[in-house]
C-alpha cells in the first residue's frame, strides 16, 4: 500500500479508536470546560502541545479535547515515558511510531539524539500534525518534592500545583521541526538542508488541566465510572513558533515562565472553581497582577500589619444600624473584652496576630517565656530532622529568634509593635510559624490525617495550605500551633448564627495566653479579659 494512503487510513482508524474513549468518559458523566485561546484556529497546523501532568487521566482527557477538532486527533505523535511501551496503549503507539523516552541524566543526551532521528524519520512520513509532550517528565505527586528542592537550591520559583519543566525534548522538537534554524547546532547549514524536507512546526500550544479541588482523576476511574461525574477544566494559550526563543537559556526561562503562569492559573482555579477570564490583549495575567498590586497597595497604605489598640466599641461603626445580629454579638463580646487590635487582612492574619499577642503576653510571664524560648530554639533541628532543608529554614529561624529575644530584653509593647510592622521582620516571623505548624502536622501525621479533606496526605496539605504565605488558617492550623508551643489559644467566633459569639479554646482545657476574634475569613486580637 502507498504510505500516504496507509497513514491517511491509519489516522481515521485512530480517531475512531479515540471515539470509544470519548464515549466511555461522556457516558460516565465527565465533561470538559475549555477556556483561553480558541485552538480550533490552529487545529490543522503543525503544533506541539505542552501539558501539565497530574495523573493517568491526562491522556484520555487530551483525547477528549482534541477529538472534535478536525483530524488533528488522528494525526498526533505522543512522546511518553518508555514504561508505557509495555501497556496496551504502548503496543498501539509502537505501531503508530510514537516515541518512548527514557528519564535520567545518564541517558539524557542519547535520548535527544534518538528523538531527533525519530522526528526526521517519522513525523512527516507518518503525516503527523500535533506532538503531545508532558515537559515535567512525570506525575505531579511524584515530582513535586524534588522539584521544590531543586527550585530552592537554584533560586527558581517554588511551585505547588505544577513542577519545574525540562526543556530537552522541547528543544529537540523545535530544533528539528522549527523554522529551520538549528538551536546552537554546530552544523547549522547541514541541519537547514535536512529540515527543508520536513513539515515545519507553526505553533506551541500550552494546555493547563485543572481537576476539581486539585484531586486528579485516574484513567481507570474515568473509564469504569466509579469516580463521581464532574467537569474537568482546561486552559489554552497558543504561541507562534516564531515567538519562541532559540537560545537554550532563553528557552528555559520562557518555559519556566509558562509554568509560573500555570501555577497562577491553577491557584485561581482551586480557589474559585474556574480559570480566570482572558483579556483580549492577551495580557490578562499582567492585568490580574496589576489589579492585585493596586489592592495590596491600597491595603498597605491604609492599614498597618498590626494596628494600634482600639476600643472594642469602634467595631460598631463597621456594621449598619439595622444589622442587629452583629450588634448583639458585639454587645456580648463587650461583656468580656474592652479593646481590639486589628491585623491586616493579607491571609496571614492568624499567624501574625498569634505571634504578636503571644509575645506581648510573655512580657509579663517569665516562666512561660523560658519554656517557649527553649521550644523555639530547638524547633529548627526538629524541622531538619523531619526533612526540611537546613539552608532554607536557617535564615527564617534566626530572624524568628531575634524577635523572640526582644521579650527577654524586656522591650516595650511599642518596640514589639514596630518590629511586627516591619514587613521584612514580620513576614520572616510568619514564615517560620508556618514551618513550625507544617512540621508539627507531619510529626503528628496519624492524628491530623483524619481532619484533612479532599483525599490529600498531610504533606500535600502542608505544601498547599500551610507553608505558602497568604493562605488562610482554619482549626487545624490553630490546634497545631498551640500544641507545638505548648500554649493555649482562645478564639471568639462571630458569625450570623445565634445571639452570642461561640468561644473555643485550643487545645481543650488549656489556659489561653492568646485571645483572638474571628470574623469570616479574618482574625484580630482581643484584650483585657473582664
Amino acid at each position: 500500500m502507498v504510505p500516504d494512503v496507509y497513514w491517511k487510513i491509519e489516522s481515521v482508524l485512530f480517531k475512531g479508536l479515540q471515539a470509544m474513549v470519548v464515549t466511555w468518559l461522556h457516558s460516565g458523566g465527565y465533561g470538559v470546560v475549555e477556556v483561553g485561546d480558541d485552538i480550533s484556529a490552529v487545529e490543522d497546523s503543525e503544533a506541539v502541545l505542552l501539558c501539565n501532568h497530574q495523573s493517568t487521566a491526562d491522556t484520555p482527557l487530551i483525547m477528549i479535547v482534541l477529538w472534535p477538532k478536525g483530524m488533528c486527533s488522528g494525526k498526533v505523535m505522543w512522546i511518553m515515558d518508555h514504561i508505557f511501551r509495555f501497556t496496551h496503549f504502548g503496543l498501539m503507539s509502537t505501531i503508530r511510531n510514537d516515541f518512548f523516552i527514557r528519564q535520567g541524566k545518564e541517558t539524557r543526551s542519547q535520548q535527544g539524539v534518538l528523538l531527533e532521528e525519530h522526528l526526521k524519520q517519522h513525523y512527516s512520513s507518518s503525516k503527523r500534525k500535533w506532538i503531545i509532550l508532558f515537559p515535567e517528565g512525570g506525575f505531579l505527586r511524584k515530582r513535586r518534592e524534588a522539584s521544590q528542592e531543586y527550585a530552592r537550591k537554584n533560586g527558581y520559583p517554588v511551585l505547588q500545583h505544577v513542577t519545574l519543566p525540562r526543556i530537552g525534548a522541547l528543544k529537540t522538537i523545535l530544533n528539528t521541526l522549527g523554522d529551520g534554524q538549528s538551536f546552537e547546532s554546530e552544523h547549522g547549514d547541514m541541519q537547514n538542508g535536512m529540515n527543508k524536507s520536513q513539515e515545519k512546526l507553526k505553533w506551541v500550544v500550552d494546555m493547563t488541566i485543572g481537576y476539581r479541588n486539585g484531586n486528579a482523576l485516574d484513567m481507570l476511574g474515568m473509564c469504569v465510572g466509579y469516580i463521581e461525574p464532574q467537569n474537568i477544566h482546561v486552559h489554552f494559550r497558543a504561541y507562534p513558533v516564531s515567538q519562541i526563543p532559540q537560545d537554550s537559556e532563553d528557552l528555559l526561562q520562557w518555559l519556566y515562565a509558562r509554568y509560573e503562569e500555570k501555577e497562577k492559573l491553577l491557584d485561581h482555579f482551586y480557589q474559585h472553581g474556574v480559570f480566570p477570564p482572558d483579556f483580549t490583549d492577551r495580557n490578562y495575567d499582567e492585568e490580574i497582577m496589576s489589579m492585585q498590586r493596586e489592592i495590596e497597595k491600597e491595603i498597605t497604605d491604609t492599614q498597618d500589619l498590626i494596628g494600634p489598640l482600639q476600643s472594642l466599641e469602634s467595631l460598631i461603626e463597621e456594621y449598619a444600624q439595622e444589622d442587629q445580629v452583629y450588634r448583639q454579638k458585639l454587645s456580648d463580646l463587650g461583656s468580656r473584652y474592652t479593646h481590639i487590635r486589628k491585623i491586616r487582612g493579607d491571609g496571614n492574619c492568624f499567624f501574625r496576630g498569634f505571634g504578636f499577642s503571644y509575645l506581648e503576653s510573655l512580657l509579663k510571664n517569665d516562666v512561660e517565656y523560658e519554656s517557649f524560648k527553649k521550644i523555639a530554639a530547638q524547633s529548627k533541628d526538629e524541622l531538619v530532622t523531619l526533612g526540611f532543608p537546613q539552608f532554607t529554614i536557617e535564615d527564617f529561624h534566626d530572624t524568628f529568634m531575634e524577635v523572640v529575644k526582644m521579650v527577654e530584653k524586656k522591650c516595650s509593647v511599642e518596640e514589639l509593635l514596630r518590629s511586627f510592622n516591619d514587613q521584612g521582620l514580620s513576614d520572616y516571623f510568619v514564615v517560620y510559624l508556618r514551618l513550625v505548624v507544617s512540621g508539627h502536622l507531619q510529626k503528628e501525621n496519624e492524628f491530623f490525617a483524619s481532619f484533612i479533606e479532599g483525599g490529600r496526605s498531610v504533606k500535600e496539605f502542608c505544601n498547599q495550605e500551610v507553608e505558602p504565605m497568604g493562605k488562610e488558617s482554619d482549626h487545624i492550623h490553630v490546634i497545631a500551633l498551640a500544641q507545638a508551643f505548648g500554649t493555649g489559644v482562645l478564639i471568639e467566633y462571630m458569625d450570623r448564627g445565634g445571639d452570642t459569639c461561640n468561644t473555643h479554646i485550643f487545645p481543650d482545657g488549656a489556659q489561653p495566653s492568646v485571645h483572638l476574634l474571628y470574623r469570616p475569613g479574618h482574625y484580630d486580637i482581643l484584650y483585657n479579659v473582664r
